[in-house]
């Protein structure tokens, strides 16, 4: 007999069955939901859905990231701008730093491999950071403005 998660949160929808276990416990505990509201009240504003959408696929893939993100943003009557918000900073996530997708990483160990030089850690940095908050400011004005 499957043993239910008790809800202690009223939420709008579950996340959809078939998910990682530790994603369906990351949901249940409603951290997430609390790291994402701690830092701004406006959990749908489009610099809020930008930046966490960076920020958090730099330790989380991006992908469980938008599984997490997204029920929030449609609970929260979110708009389709909002959603492609969401797209785009989970996915120039990968862009800041090596760790932000694990295609950089796969790159990095064939550097090393293939050529014997390390793909440095701030060797990506330097190029990512400052060509990712350029996507970042870029993106938003079109999404807030056009």
């Amino acid at each position: 007999m499957k043993r239910e998660v008790p809800n202690k949160r009223k939420r709008q929808k579950p996340l959809p069955q078939g998910r990682d276990s530790s994603l369906q416990s990351v949901w249940y505990t409603g951290i997430f939901e609390l790291a994402i509201t701690k830092f701004s009240s406006s959990i749908t504003s489009i610099p809020v859905i930008l930046s966490a959408g960076v920020i958090a696929s730099q330790f989380l893939s991006n992908v469980p990231f938008v599984i997490l993100y997204l029920p929030m943003l449609i609970s929260a009557k979110v708009n389709t701008v909002g959603l492609l918000a969401l797209a785009v900073g989970s996915t120039i996530a990968g862009n800041f730093t090596l760790l932000g997708a694990a295609s950089n990483l796969i790159i990095a160990h064939n550097v090393e491999k293939k050529y014997k030089e390390k793909f440095r850690f701030f060797d990506f940095l330097k190029i990512g950071a400052p060509l990712t908050l350029i996507n970042i400011f870029v993106y938003w004005v079109f999404l807030t403005y056009i």
